[in-house]
């Protein structure tokens, strides 16, 4: 069996995608995905992405999107990260069952090498692309109390909101908000550490909410009518 480098058992959560042994999972402060075996995610077969570092990914994904609802049917490929390793992806278009589909492949590329490539048809990326939001907000660590203040921003409020909070006032303003829904508005006390964390998580929750706009259904039409 091969190593096993990020174990199930450390994991915030993580479920499987519609692929031989790949998940996608969460642990405290970045998300993977990628192969596995029975007690968790291989050692280099895997992509790893800190929390602070997802608007790299999401760029991309807006791309492969792009790329499945296009009808040309050139092949494409992007650069998600590059650090000691080099993450892509390429789009292409293969013949399956006498059918032309679109396929996008990830891979991990190390000193001109290809260490790792998957694939995913239109249908198996969409599996992937709804369980990131899960994945994201599972590898903040929330209390019961931080999450349910954060699912209220993203429900409530707009990226060009969170955007426009650039100081103490501009946050206070939202979880003021929060409070008086949640009536709670005079326990002063817990104010603090809620705009503590809107402010350190600002950057992350414009881009839960971002990755939740792809979902609404005048972007995601031409996915749908593809996958049903």
């Amino acid at each position: 069996m091969e190593d096993t480098d990020l174990s199930f058992s450390d994991s915030c959560e993580h479920f499987a995608l519609d692929l031989p042994f790949c998940f996608i999972g969460s642990f405290p402060g970045f998300i993977v995905f990628g192969e596995t075996n029975t007690a968790g995610f291989k050692r280099g077969k895997y992509l790893k992405f800190g929390v602070f570092q997802l608007y790299k990914l999401y760029l991309n994904i807006v791309k492969i999107l792009s790329f499945f609802t296009n009808a040309n049917e050139e092949n494409e490929k992007g650069l998600i990260l590059s650090e000691n390793e080099n993450y892509f992806w390429i789009g292409k278009v293969v013949h399956v069952n006498n059918k032309r589909m679109k396929i996008v492949q990830f891979g991990i590329e190390k000193d001109d090498n290809i260490i790792f490539e998957f694939g995913f048809f239109l249908k198996q990326f969409q599996q992937f692309f709804f369980g990131l939001q899960n994945v994201i907000l599972s590898s903040m660590c929330l209390n019961e109390k931080q999450f349910i203040f954060i699912q209220y921003v993203l429900v409530e409020f707009s990226a060009s909101d969170l955007s426009n909070v650039h100081k103490f006032d501009d946050a206070l303003k939202i979880v003021k908000s929060f409070m008086k829904r949640d009536n709670q508005s005079n326990i002063q006390i817990k104010q603090q550490p809620l705009i503590n964390l809107l402010m350190y998580y600002q950057e992350v929750v414009i881009l839960l909410i971002k990755i939740n706009s792809l979902k609404m259904p005048n972007f995601r039409h031409i996915v749908i009518q593809q996958i049903t």
